[in-house]
């Protein structure tokens, strides 16, 4: 009888929930793929890779919608700072903080309620990609297709001094640690390390354990016809990393499977190219926010710096790990961009006008039920951006202006009064002239 332990590698502490919930997910959605007669792990996790950007969709929306009108606010809010620059005594500082929060609320947006969405994301993104790499601790008849096997080994061999030796036990050493595990002592534990280390081991390593238990041959080929049924998508098997397929291939010498190299190849390439498109798709209309003196802020210098790592970043990891987190990975980045477009077409429809209306009306009902007077869009609030930048185009031309009429009265100072500033201009414009005479 199989046990009902959950694999080891399951996620605890403060992922636990939302491994539980991806992986119940999982599990659901290879139940029924099994049910209709497709028995594939790549097909399940194309679909489960869908799913979760779908539900995340709603989160990406808001984030998107902040960015976007994070350009139009910029002006406004840099009008309310420069209105109480070097103010620092409370009265001031809550005014401030008021117009900033009026500012906010007529676009109907929120600081902290487009970071909270980001703070959920990370852990669901992270926890979505370690169900991936352990699929048999989330889904019990991937699990089970291990069994007999596991029985019979652990009957031979119950410390697992064979596995031991495979390349991925190295991950598990703090599990079958019999100073502080029960690695050997309960077979429920035991049992379920085998299944850990045996579902990263490459097909070499599988092998090894027919050439030392030959009675164990058939439970050995039966096993891996029974997983290679689930993970086989396109020719490759989706626990084997591109890295390890490409060696083995290359390995075969004049036998080697050229098509299978170029797909090993092409995976974490497309990999890359994938995560490019999303992360210039995401960008589109996006301003990078500066600072009162020009510079870019560091945030966005952060951001812009991870844009550039994040496809090389995927290059690389994708081809070292399993194909099955490098389809994660790309359809990740495709359905991103999918629902991205979506997203930037319905922002784009929003009326600005129509909006700022609509927040102001919701505002002064609230005001309303606390017994306040309605408030207008007042100050800095009121003023659009349009009317910003045609503010500080007309405070430049009337500097220029002021700078110009100023020159010309110090140039013509002929009658100004003796030892004024406008005098001694002029007598300094009357030396250089007789100088440059002279010189002529």
């Amino acid at each position: 009888m199989i046990s009902n332990y959950m694999l080891l590698t399951q996620e605890t502490g403060i992922l636990k929930p939302f491994a539980w919930f991806l992986g119940k997910l999982l599990e659901g959605i290879f139940f029924l793929l099994d049910s209709v007669g497709i028995h594939n792990l790549g097909i399940t996790i194309i679909l489960f890779t869908f799913v979760v950007y779908v539900l995340l969709s709603p989160l990406t929306y808001k984030q998107q919608k902040f960015s976007k009108f994070q350009s139009k606010m910029g002006p406004e809010l840099e009008a309310v700072r420069n209105k109480y620059n070097g103010k620092q005594d409370q009265e001031s500082m809550m005014r401030m903080n008021q117009e900033t929060q009026l500012i906010y609320g007529k676009y109907g947006v929120s600081p902290a309620g487009t970071c909270l969405p980001a703070f959920i994301q990370i852990p669901l993104i992270w926890t979505l990609y370690r169900i991936i790499y352990n699929i048999p601790a989330y889904v019990p008849k991937i699990k089970a297709a291990f069994f007999p096997l596991i029985d019979k080994l652990y009957n031979l061999d119950s410390n697992g001094e064979l596995l031991k030796t495979f390349n991925s036990a190295a991950m598990f050493k703090k599990l079958y640690n019999p100073e502080k595990t029960v690695f050997g002592v309960d077979p429920e534990y035991t049992k379920n390390v085998f299944v850990n280390i045996l579902n990263r081991a490459s097909t070499s390593e599988w092998y090894s354990i027919t050439e030392k238990y030959n009675e164990l041959t058939e439970d050995v080929s039966r096993t891996l016809v029974n997983l290679r049924e689930y993970n086989s998508f396109l020719g490759l098997n989706i626990s084997d990393s591109p890295s390890f397929i490409l060696s083995g291939e290359w390995a075969r010498g004049a036998e080697k499977n050229w098509l299978i190299i170029v797909m090993v190849i092409l995976l974490p390439v497309i990999s890359a190219l994938t995560q490019w498109l999303n992360i210039k798709i995401m960008n589109v209309g996006r301003d990078i926010p500066k600072s009162a003196n020009g510079q870019e802020n560091t945030m966005a210098q952060s951001m812009e710096i991870m844009n550039k790592f994040m496809p090389i970043f995927s290059l690389t990891t994708v081809f070292v790990l399993p194909v099955g987190v490098g389809i994660y990975w790309i359809c990740g980045a495709v359905f991103r961009t999918i629902i991205q477009i979506v997203i930037n077409k319905k922002i784009d429809k929003i009326n600005i006008d129509e909006l700022v209306k609509k927040n102001m009306e919701k505002v002064n009902m609230v005001r309303a039920k606390q017994g306040l007077p309605p408030e207008k869009i007042n100050n800095n609030a009121t003023i659009s951006t349009k009317k910003i930048e045609e503010k500080r185009a007309d405070n430049a031309k009337a500097r220029e202006a002021l700078v110009k009429d100023s020159t010309e009265y110090y140039k013509n100072a002929s009658n100004a009064k003796a030892g004024s500033l406008a005098s001694k201009a002029f007598m300094v414009k009357q030396y250089n002239e007789k100088n440059n005479k002279n010189g002529d």
